[in-house]
């Protein structure tokens, strides 16, 4: 059966959703953009744009975890907490590594305070079983 166009829907079926439908329904959408006419006129650019940023945007709402691989947990636990610990300068000389969920601070801080911060951010980060805290305090 060939699909057919539902009266008024032309302005509905818009090049942005055409082609996204199309990929992901294996051409159904196509087929039934042929029937209405592919004369219709577009969305402006701007509302296309915000179209395909949104589509992109929930492509990636899975979850930023990719992989139950031990090796690229860690990393990613690496990653995120470093990721913190720079949005301060005062963690600028702490380093971070993790093996097996455990995250190990070393480095350097200023202040005793500073060194507990670091270590409860740490320990606040998605998926960090521990936290050993190594970090030197060392005035200026």
């Amino acid at each position: 059966m060939e699909p057919t166009c539902p009266p008024g829907s032309q302005r509905a079926l818009r090049e942005p959703f055409r082609v996204m439908a199309s990929w992901r329904l294996g051409g159904l959408f196509e087929k039934a953009a042929s029937a209405c006419g592919s004369a219709a006129p577009g969305l402006p650019r701007h509302l296309r744009l915000a179209f395909l940023a949104a589509v992109l945007a929930l492509a990636g709402c899975k979850s930023f975890r990719s992989s139950n691989d031990p090796i690229v947990r860690d990393q990613e636990i690496v990653r995120d907490i470093k990721w913190q610990l720079q949005k301060e300068p005062r963690f600028a000389e702490v380093l971070v590594a993790c093996e097996g969920r455990v995250v190990t601070l070393t480095g350097r801080v200023t202040s005793a305070p500073a060194s507990a911060d670091a270590e409860k951010l740490a320990a606040g980060t998605r998926d960090v079983g521990r936290v050993v805290n190594k970090v030197e305090v060392k005035p200026k």
